[in-house]
């Protein structure tokens, strides 16, 4: 009579090593996981692109992908705008010749006009502005599927610093010039935080 209590606790020892691992194996942590988006310490998302022009992975030109996919084990920046003027166009060269000494460091720009689609009068246009400004390091995309992720209505340029898809720097901008203005020390936050500084 007094055996039958303990092979109860017994089993419950036994049961409890067996079903508490299994558990574990089925829970995933969400309390300090990153979440998708652009804002610092977050998982940059997906995002369906049509590449412009490639200069570095020249195989994807004119073709639908995820940079953030083919990138996803690097060092990024990514530039995201919702505008073509000339200040993206100059923050891009600024980046392009910042890239020239750090090819470890991978960048792109994806480009989602406000209002604007998609259509391949788009395409040719954005090829021909990025064309004529040959760069050599940074990859240039149009949007496919905006997403509020990565644009909102108040950002028109957001320029984000990612390692292995987390995000370690993130700055908006209203105006595509105050990026420009920024652009230095921004890059030299980028090279920091790169070198583990």
């Amino acid at each position: 009579m007094s055996c039958y209590p303990l092979r109860i606790v017994l089993t419950s020892i036994i049961g409890l090593f067996i079903v508490v691992p299994l558990m574990g194996d089925d829970e995933k942590p969400t309390v300090n996981s990153p979440q998708n988006g652009t804002d610092l310490g977050n998982y940059v998302p997906t995002t369906t692109t049509w590449v412009v022009v490639s200069p570095t992975l020249p195989k994807f030109n004119g073709k639908n992908t995820c940079l953030a996919g083919i990138y996803r084990k690097e060092k990024v920046i990514s530039i995201y705008a919702q505008t073509e003027n000339p200040h993206v166009w100059d923050l891009l060269h600024a980046v392009d010749r910042m890239l020239q000494n750090h090819p470890e460091i991978k960048s792109y720009i994806v480009i989602h006009p406000s209002g604007k689609n998609t259509s391949a009068a788009r395409f040719a246009q954005t090829r021909n502005l990025a064309q004529s400004h040959n760069y050599k390091q940074v990859d240039v995309s149009l949007c496919r599927s905006p997403s509020k992720l990565l644009f909102d209505k108040n950002t028109l340029v957001k320029f984000v610093y990612s390692e292995n898809r987390i995000v370690k720097l993130s700055k908006k901008f209203g105006k595509a010039d105050q990026a420009v203005q920024e652009a230095a020390a921004l890059i030299e936050t980028v090279l920091q935080i790169s070198a583990g500084r």
